[in-house]
């Protein structure tokens, strides 16, 4: 007979926020662990720019759920022992950047394969704290905001509010001159 604990029908998926160092975004990670257990797994990514080191993805097994490190969870449902493997390619599918960002982006990829209810990540999204500035491999300085709290032209000039009430995952402009902007929409989480 299979050991349950090892053999759980399903896993419960948590947001974790730990706590907060100095002024500094929190730092989140995504927890699955068996119902009833007080052991997890964390999926995270520490590291960047605030820590002076590269971005580095974490899947540690065997954490504490209740550890001092976490000032609190929330619940975002369960998942079937059976789809565990789509958890981790949906991980490892997100590139390694800010952990709330991340975080966000591998809720999206669970929702897209229906393995947590529908708007989770927009959530999530609308809980996100600024990030701190971060230049990137092709020049681009990208900063956290809203379209609802302004709009930025292609100088990097704030020109007002815009009437559509979207949000943008990021504004930023190029270190290599006017004309050069991006602007990077949640188009992925259906918000436009």
């Amino acid at each position: 007979m299979a050991d349950s604990s090892s053999m759980a029908d399903s896993w419960d998926v948590y947001v974790a926020f730990c706590q907060r160092r100095g002024d500094a975004p929190l730092h989140w990670m995504l927890l699955l662990a068996n119902p009833g257990s007080m052991r997890c797994t964390w999926y995270h990514v520490v590291g960047g720019p605030t820590q002076n080191r590269d971005y580095e993805r974490k899947i540690q097994a065997g954490k504490r759920i209740d550890s001092f490190g976490i000032s609190r969870k929330q619940y975002i449902g369960h998942i079937s022992a059976s789809e565990i493997n789509k958890v981790k390619s949906a991980v490892v599918a997100v590139p390694v950047q800010e952990c709330q960002r991340w975080t966000v982006e591998v809720l999206a990829g669970l929702e897209r394969k229906c393995l947590i209810p529908s708007g989770t990540s927009v959530d999530y999204y609308n809980q996100m704290e600024p990030a701190q500035v971060e230049e990137t491999e092709d020049d681009w300085v990208l900063l956290s905001g809203t379209f609802d709290e302004m709009i930025i032209d292609e100088t990097g000039t704030r020109v007002g509010k815009d009437e559509r009430g979207g949000r943008l995952s990021a504004f930023g402009y190029s270190n290599r001159g006017p004309g050069e902007f991006m602007e990077k929409v949640l188009v992925n989480y259906g918000i436009w």
